[in-house]
């Protein structure tokens, strides 16, 4: 029984960290299909919810990488780390060319480093509704939808340049 209530511990402790929730398949092939593009490499990814061939994992550091010219890169970072790749996502682009596509959340849009590195330079796509993303535990969707709305920043050209409508979308609410 103890082990019992030490294992849902651990486990309530990983789903109250929001740094390790995954970007669902639905939603990450959606993005793509929208947007009229294919992603080469994921920036911010483990052995286990990586969504290209092509990724980092947190012991290789995307923060101290330089990231792929081929094509675009998707990242959906640590909630703790948006920050940081949002400038990475910025230096990128200004200094080598580099394009990608973050998945942040939307209350980003209203900090300070995202007037520096995000507006007048970045195109920016609000996702309707709020989605539910992989659980951490099991890799699989969360019964409840994130209590954030979330954004797509865009660095680079995009080759449909629409409004991106991902409702309806099965894990949005």
């Amino acid at each position: 029984m103890v082990e019992n209530r030490t294992k849902r511990a651990n486990t309530r402790k990983i789903l109250l960290n929001k740094d390790h929730f995954a970007t669902p398949w639905d939603l990450f092939y959606k993005i793509e299909d929208d947007l009229g593009i294919k992603f080469v490499f994921d920036v911010c990814a483990s052995k286990k919810n990586h969504k290209c061939k092509n990724y980092f994992t947190a012991q290789q550091n995307a923060l101290k990488k330089d990231w792929s010219k081929e094509g675009f890169n998707f990242w959906n970072a640590p909630h703790s780390k948006n920050k940081y790749f949002v400038k990475k996502a910025y230096d990128q682009y200004l200094n080598r060319g580099v394009k990608s596509v973050g998945l942040i959340p939307l209350n980003v849009l209203s900090s300070e480093y995202a007037f520096k590195y995000i507006h007048g330079i970045a195109e920016i796509k609000f996702l309707k509704g709020r989605p539910k993303f992989l659980n951490p535990t099991n890799q699989k969707i969360s019964k409840f939808p994130s209590r954030n709305g979330y954004i797509l920043i865009i660095y680079g050209k995009v080759s449909k340049s629409t409004s991106l409508n991902i409702s309806p979308y099965n894990h949005f609410q």
